[in-house]
């Protein structure tokens, strides 16, 4: 940076280290040294975690004090609060972006080695956060979530229709939390959501190729076969309208767990890099549904997996449908011997 009349690196002063950000800089680090004595005091009588919210500066053309609040802990000063609040554990963005693209943005600035994600308030209203949230878990590694006013979506003990969305997100978070956890930061975690005008989304794996078809322009992929549910019948037409969404959770050797709303999964073992033929093994039965050892609805008891149903016959052939409250486990022949 050009050194002003009467600065040198030797003395510098604000202005010079941060240029037009000095104001915001001198700020965020006045207001950090105020939480940093406030968060020592705390600690004295309760030494617990402490976290604080961010008001995130993601907004417009980004501008201290006309886009967001100057002073805060903004991605831009987080270092600044980083090295002087080292008493607050760490600093969670208030992310209400329901635009997929500003979301993801929001996610990436505070998703740190030296500050894991965690989102204390978002919108609990419309689709964008029912996407969003997932993408957060799978691909930002989120450690916690969370939706401000979830009273307000609620009226005479019933969800109001615009928070239907986000709750069944929270289902598919909470059913898959302790595999959430388990699996966390090793790239297993995959998140499914419906772009605008999208009919499927694939998924690659060391070992597999996942199709998920979104219900709610492709109703009738594969004529109901791998669902127990009727689909057709007129109680169940909100399954093939809900927007596609769902969490899949690689455990190696051919384990997966899913669960979604409005989707339905084709998993496709991958040939051998060896392999001489592999359009006739990718096009064979064997790559497909005959590739199914099990397909278990369940659920998790803390650590452990309890099945209550077990899949079979149509219900376990071509695509997987999950719908709204299952869990699913799949696991797959990872044994499949091409030479027999």
């Amino acid at each position: 940076m050009t050194e002003l009349p009467g600065e040198s690196m030797e003395h510098p002063t604000w202005k010079l280290l941060f240029g037009r950000h000095a104001n915001e800089a001198f700020t965020a680090w006045k207001h950090a040294c105020y939480i940093q004595e406030m968060v020592e005091e705390g600690k004295k009588r309760f030494d617990i975690p402490y976290i604080m919210n961010v008001s995130i500066e993601v907004n417009e053309y980004e501008e201290p004090a006309l886009c967001y609040i100057s002073g805060g802990p903004v991605a831009r000063m987080l270092d600044i609060w980083k090295r002087t609040a080292t008493g607050v554990t760490l600093f969670g963005p208030d992310i209400y972006l329901p635009a997929e693209r500003d979301y993801r943005k929001a996610c990436e600035l505070y998703a740190r080695e030296d500050n894991p994600l965690f989102i204390p308030e978002s919108l609990n209203g419309g689709i964008g956060p029912a996407m969003n949230m997932l993408i957060a878990a799978a691909d930002y590694d989120a450690v916690g979530i969370c939706c401000f006013g979830a009273e307000s979506g609620i009226w005479e003990g019933k969800l109001l229709p615009e928070a239907e969305h986000t709750a069944a997100s929270m289902r598919i978070l909470s059913s898959l939390a302790p595999l959430l956890v388990k699996y966390r930061g090793t790239g297993r975690v995959h998140a499914v959501t419906q772009a605008e005008f999208s009919s499927w989304q694939y998924v690659k794996t060391p070992d597999y190729h996942i199709t998920a078809r979104f219900l709610s322009v492709d109703p009738k992929p594969q004529h109901y076969f791998g669902s127990r549910v009727n689909v057709s019948a007129p109680e169940n037409a909100d399954l093939l309208t809900a927007r596609g969404r769902c969490l899949i959770v690689d455990c190696g050797s051919g384990e997966f767990y899913v669960s979604g709303v409005g989707v339905c999964l084709s998993f496709i073992r991958r040939p051998e890099i060896t392999d001489g033929i592999p359009y006739a093994h990718l096009t064979s039965a064997l790559a497909s549904q005959l590739n199914f050892l099990s397909i278990e609805e369940g659920h998790f008891e803390g650590d452990k997996w309890v099945c209550e149903y077990k899949r079979n016959g149509d219900e376990a052939n071509y695509q997987l449908y999950v719908h709204p409250g299952q869990v699913i486990r799949v696991v797959l022949n990872r044994d499949i011997n091409w030479d027999e």
